[in-house]
């Protein structure tokens, strides 16, 4: 498929994110997203991380039923089902959840209750979803129960790119211009790159010029430069 390109400058213009980065856009890597300080593992500490690894399977299945069984009998169960109708579904194919800091939980005896702050991680297969919830767990006899849940943060629409090898599209001419930069592809090749919500990214091959950048912007024309060759550009989706 073939197009000139020119026309397409005030389309360039509207959507230019200002973002442009080196090399190939490779996959994910929640466990470094993820990453949290370790805590001492004592009794305690291993049966928290058994109550966790229970929320991991629960959230992987989809099941908010199972989710209230792990509630300690003084939660509200009603914002309980709530949490999990909202934070459980989509169903995902991969579910990661990693404490990262513990605090002693108001109202309880010592080492008798946390609040806990976990992150998770949500792969949807090309997509995927971050969140830190906080998490009230008390001790109820020998076993630890979920007293309270609240999501702190989240971020949606993580996704894995990579260049669709079906649109290809001869460029002459073609300039992209932003506030501090302007990339003229003289004579090349542009792929795209795409998401379920559409045109996120382009991947520029050929031979291009650009005017003296202004001092704030020089940073990323020594990062997108390279060879010369090739810019890669992420964009917002259309």
């Amino acid at each position: 498929m073939t197009s000139g390109l020119s026309t397409r400058k005030v389309l360039a213009a509207a959507v230019w994110a200002a973002v442009i980065c080196i090399g190939g856009i490779g996959p994910l890597a929640p466990e470094a997203a993820l990453a949290a300080a370790a805590v001492q593992a004592g009794p305690d500490d291993v049966k928290i991380r058994v109550l966790l690894q229970h929320v991991e399977q629960i959230a992987q299945r989809g099941d908010s039923g199972a989710y209230l069984e792990l509630l300690a009998e003084s939660a509200d169960r009603k914002h309980a089902s709530e949490f999990a109708d909202l934070e459980f579904h989509p169903v995902p194919a991969r579910v990661v959840i990693q404490e990262r800091d513990r605090q002693p939980l108001p109202g309880t005896l010592p080492g008798n209750g946390y609040s806990l702050t976990v992150d998770t991680f949500m792969d949807y297969g090309g997509r995927g979803r971050v969140a830190t919830w906080q998490l009230s767990v008390k001790r109820v006899e020998d076993d630890w129960r979920i007293a309270g849940q609240e999501r702190v943060s989240a971020v949606e629409n993580l996704y894995r790119l990579s260049v669709n090898p079906k649109k290809q599209f001869d460029a002459h001419n073609f300039t992209l211009l932003s506030e501090d930069i302007e990339l003229t592809l003289v004579d090349g090749t542009v792929f795209v790159v795409e998401t379920e919500q559409g045109v996120t990214g382009l991947v520029l091959l050929g031979h291009g010029s650009s005017p003296a950048p202004k001092p704030s912007s020089r940073g990323l024309m020594r990062r997108s430069s390279g060879s010369g060759r090739s810019n890669c550009m992420r964009i917002p989706p259309c």
